[in-house]
């Protein structure tokens, strides 16, 4: 094999005949080959020439692209080359690539296909190679797709440590810039990670007017008060999420998983529920250290624009009285009054209906309260309304009349205010029990203090519906914010440690020398000291709050399996160019390309680097941004919408009452001729 060079330079006389203006043949002489590797007892010899001038045979149109991926391929192998820096790994990536071989000659054997035929499909240009020749060729083209999976993992396993002062820490001048957990190019910093936990409602209620006029199922009304009675009652949320969740993700090979997400600014989750947890964490309610270190440009990179930002906190946030969720179940099979059907069982007016669209169809983040279902006095200024042509409502605490402009309507009653909120009773549901009232914390937003349901973590239970994809009611809570970095005191991790991607213990079982768990001890796990007890921190791998009296003691298994969920969602914010430039950074040894007819092939491939590197930092942004601006234009939207087809809470709390359904009433509907027969008169 022949020994890495201080510096790989691709000799013009190699490249002559490439330029900018492309040129799909290469000119080869001995100079050209770089790299040597043994297959079937045979060496093969790879030639920068020849690497480059595949590229470009395969982007014919992007040369500076061609002329990356080609340098790219050179610098990895290059890696594995002796004194390089993945030289050890060589032996592995080899006979990974040698069983790839056999593992396809047996497909296309399965398949009653031909060796030669197969190599026809899967290696590119084979056309005029001989058959050792092609097999060859499929060897090296399996073996670099070996070297980039090991440069990945590799990346992964030196810059993923969440102890900067390690004194065993690789490549340490690079972890300030490079480490994904504190790194200013890593995982936390840039993809803004949260913990977070969810309960999904499936709800459709797709009709017409998806803000105020939505139809809900007696079953999904049982399916909502299970779900909150069960958090009421002290249920975990984990457990609540295992028992009543429709999320399809909340199961894997049989497992449940306690809702349980990891969240960042590039999770394909729906606005409603991705945004409304940013909203609420960092605009509503933020209670982080704003003055700390990497909080700015956290909070840059989830790209929210002033103007929606001061909206957003404008707005606000929708609460749900416990008293509503309660009534909801008791009158969910309701349809008529003592055998009458108002407007002929037009579903707009069925009391499920009529709650489920004010306090559940809302695209802002809302809360549970410990309040009271209104009574008819709050609503509509009389426990024993009497409604005639003189009625306005305006004796009501809570309903208010608006003229509606588009349809002329001189008196449109509304729950629903200017600026798109309603108001709830101020008492407490007296149905609470004293343990249940201790699941409700105070929680205050925009200086209005509320106690809301939390979790019994102490967590706030966000709720928010949302109806283009995975369409419901979405319960949420926030296990760890991205921005909460208060910790490394007592049994509290910082956010490195949180979210670093490592187990407390490598077997299961009980330590005879200490009667705990064979908890890891050695630096590799974030511990810390009880009652002279070395103990693991709570972290996402690590969930439970371990003291020198806790009984923890999870299987290995199940700590793996948090490992790799979280292993994956950090190894998306590596990118082909951090590796790239970790492989070669810049010094006397840096592989470079050198002028090619009088093109400086090296500057155009820094250039490129930087403009692909700025192009995703743009899309990024820009998918972002948009996303803001899209979730505050719904709002907007359900603010209009709901001023003034929102029906009115007094017609489920006093439903059937047919003076409610006469002209002038909250309940007059002309469309309809009488609130008996339900003939239209349209």
């Amino acid at each position: 094999m022949i020994r890495r060079k201080k510096s790989i330079c691709l000799a013009l006389a190699v490249l002559s005949a490439v330029s900018l203006s492309g040129c799909s043949s290469v000119t080869k002489n001995d100079e050209g080959y770089i790299i040597t590797y043994t297959y079937n007892g045979k060496e093969l010899q790879i030639s920068t020439g020849d690497i480059i001038a595949r590229y470009l045979t395969q982007d014919k149109n992007n040369h500076a692209a061609a002329f990356f991926d080609a340098l790219n391929e050179i610098v990895i192998r290059n890696a594995f080359e002796d004194d390089g820096k993945l030289e050890d790994f060589l032996p592995t990536v080899n006979n990974a690539a040698n069983d790839a071989v056999e593992r396809a000659k047996n497909k296309a054997d399965d398949n009653g296909q031909t060796w030669e035929d197969y190599l026809n499909t899967n290696v590119t240009g084979s056309e005029s190679l001989t058959l050792e020749e092609k097999e060859n060729e499929y060897f090296l083209q399996l073996q670099y797709e070996e070297m980039q999976t090991t440069v990945q993992d590799e990346y992964f396993e030196t810059f993923s440590g969440y102890d900067p002062s390690k004194p065993d820490v690789k490549d340490p001048e690079l972890q300030d810039e490079y480490n994904l957990l504190y790194g200013t190019n890593g995982y936390i910093q840039q993809k803004v990670p949260y913990h977070v936990r969810h309960i999904l409602v499936q709800v459709d209620a797709n009709q017409d007017y998806g803000y105020s006029r939505g139809h809900i199922s007696s079953e999904d009304v049982h399916q909502i008060y299970q779900v909150v009675t069960a958090l009421v009652n002290g249920t975990s949320f984990a457990e609540t999420a295992n028992l009543y969740s429709d999320d399809p993700g909340n199961e894997q090979d049989g497992q449940k998983l306690g809702g349980e997400y990891i969240m960042n600014n590039e999770t394909s989750f729906v606005n409603e529920f991705k945004l409304g947890v940013y909203t609420y964490d960092l605009i509503l309610h933020n209670t982080h250290d704003t003055n700390e270190a990497t909080y700015s440009e956290k909070y840059e990179n989830l790209h929210i624009k002033e103007n929606v930002r001061e909206d957003l906190e404008n707005f606000g946030v929708s609460y749900i009285p416990y008293g509503v969720i309660a009534e909801m179940e008791r009158v969910r099979d309701v349809t008529t009054k003592n055998g009458t059907s108002v407007y002929g069982g037009d579903e707009d007016y069925l009391p499920r209906n009529i709650y489920f669209n004010k306090y559940f169809q809302n695209r802002n983040v809302a809360f549970i309260t410990d309040k009271a279902l209104s009574s008819k006095k709050e609503l509509v200024g009389s426990e024993n309304p009497v409604y005639d042509d003189s009625y306005t409502g305006q004796n009501g605490e809570f309903m208010i009349t608006r003229e509606d402009p588009v349809s002329g309507n001189s008196k449109i009653y509304s729950d629903i205010d200017e600026n798109g909120h309603y108001k709830t009773s101020t008492n407490v549901d007296r149905n609470l029990t004293e343990a249940q009232k201790l699941n409700f914390k105070p929680l205050t937003i925009n200086g209005h203090e509320e106690n809301v349901l939390c979790d019994t973590n102490g967590n706030p239970i966000l709720v928010v519906r949302n109806q283009e994809s995975s369409s419901g009611i979405h319960f949420i809570v926030i296990e760890r914010s991205a921005f909460d970095t208060e910790g490394n005191d007592g049994s509290k991790a910082s956010i490195e440690q949180y979210y670093a991607p490592v187990s407390p213990k490598q077997i299961d079982g009980i330590d005879p020398s200490t009667g705990r768990p064979y908890w890891l001890t050695d630096g590799t796990f974030p511990t810390y000291v009880d009652n002279g007890i070395t103990l693991p921190k709570k972290t996402y791998v690590q969930t439970e709050d371990i003291n020198a009296d806790s009984d923890v003691n999870n299987r290995v298994g199940t700590y793996t399996s948090r490992v790799s969920t979280l292993s994956t969602d950090i190894r998306t914010s590596i990118d082909t160019y951090d590796t790239y430039e970790w492989l070669n950074p810049e010094g006397e040894n840096k592989i470079t390309l050198n002028e090619i007819a009088g093109n400086n092939i090296q500057e155009t491939v820094d250039r490129y680097i930087n403009k692909e590197k700025r192009a995703s930092i743009d899309s990024a942004a820009q998918t972002l941004e948009d996303a803001w601006i899209s979730y505050l234009n719904s709002i907007n939207t359900q603010t209009k919408q709901r001023q003034y087809m929102l029906l009115p809470e007094i017609l489920a709390a006093d439903f059937g009452n047919e003076n409610l359904y006469k002209e002038g009433a909250p309940g007059y509907n002309p469309a309809y001729s009488d609130i008996n027969t339900g003939n239209n008169n349209q």
